[in-house]
């Protein structure tokens, strides 16, 4: 018995699974720009029944989305819209213009990027059944994770409208919420369970906690103003700046001739024995001769 119990509600908690990531929508509506599907039947989160009706879900003549809690016949309606595909890295805003910090204890406004339950990027207003509990939270999913949700309290001038940023980054979620320009709360999330994009989607809702009627049994109204979508640019890299590089002049040598000087040889001078004529030779052997005759006359020597 106890195992057919256990089977059973592993089957229902399977089909409300199934029922939350499978949203149903019969019906689309344009706000800032884009179109959004509009949330029907009953499903999670809750679990609620949502409402489709043009009187619920609507935009008004200033282009603001206007979303409702809502009874009818007994029974209590939420309100979604999503759109159908991934935008990716990037700041996600969504201005509202309701009293987002004093809503009911069992009331939730959903402004995120939904995946699946264990993908999923959150700022949620809400005080979760506790009347005087924290009003604000901004989570990554599992929120259950240390580290990956942040709750305060705040107070709004409900004068003014509420700018809520999620600057959705690969390494980093940084969550903002400002008014009149002023910074309300910076919270900045570096865990591991960021993911990459590509399978989920922006998602604004409007919902009851557990699927508790809200505490004083009002019916209630969240507008959001806009909403703008700005994709995230990747950072550009700074190059240092190169000196420039003087180079100083090469002094070269004239290059070797290839071929040697032409060399002027002067004419050698002839011996001055080698310029006497032939002429003046003969007269002097013959000068020669005479003195040698006479030497030898004298001494009684003939010559012939």
């Amino acid at each position: 018995m106890k195992k057919i119990f256990a089977i059973v509600a592993l089957a229902v908690l399977f089909l409300q699974s199934s029922l939350i990531t499978n949203a149903a929508s019969s019906r689309t509506i344009s706000f800032s720009g884009y179109t959004w599907n509009v949330k029907n039947s009953y499903m999670g989160p809750g679990p609620n029944w949502w409402t489709d009706a043009a009187s619920d879900v609507y935009t008004d003549n200033n282009g603001a989305l206007h979303l409702s809690i809502i009874n009818r016949g007994g029974t209590w309606y939420s309100s979604e819209v999503y759109l159908s595909s991934s935008l990716g890295y990037g700041t996600y805003r969504f201005v509202t213009d309701s009293n987002v910090d004093s809503f009911d204890p069992n009331v939730v406004l959903g402004l995120f990027m939904y995946q699946d339950d264990t993908h999923e990027i959150d700022t949620e207003y809400s005080k979760w059944g506790i009347v005087d509990g924290p009003n604000l939270g901004h989570s990554v999913q599992p929120a259950g994770t240390k580290g990956n949700n942040y709750q305060y309290k705040i107070s709004l001038d409900h004068a003014l409208p509420v700018t809520n940023e999620i600057d959705w980054q690969p390494s980093r979620v940084i969550f903002r919420t400002t008014q009149n320009g002023n910074l309300i709360k910076e919270w900045s999330y570096s865990g591991t369970d960021n993911f990459v994009p590509g399978k989920e989607f922006a998602d604004i809702n409007f919902w009851l906690m557990k699927g508790l009627a809200p505490i004083n049994g009002q019916n209630v109204e969240a507008i959001i103003s806009s909403f703008q979508f700005t994709p995230y640019l990747v950072p550009a890299v700074t190059v240092p700046a190169v000196e420039p590089i003087i180079v100083e002049p090469v002094i070269t040598a004239p290059a070797a001739p290839t071929t040697a000087p032409a060399v002027t040889v002067e004419p050698s001078r002839s011996s001055p024995s080698r310029n006497i004529s032939r002429p003046l030779v003969k007269k002097a052997v013959e000068f020669v001769r005479k003195i040698y005759k006479i030497n030898h006359l004298k001494k009684g020597v003939r010559i012939r």
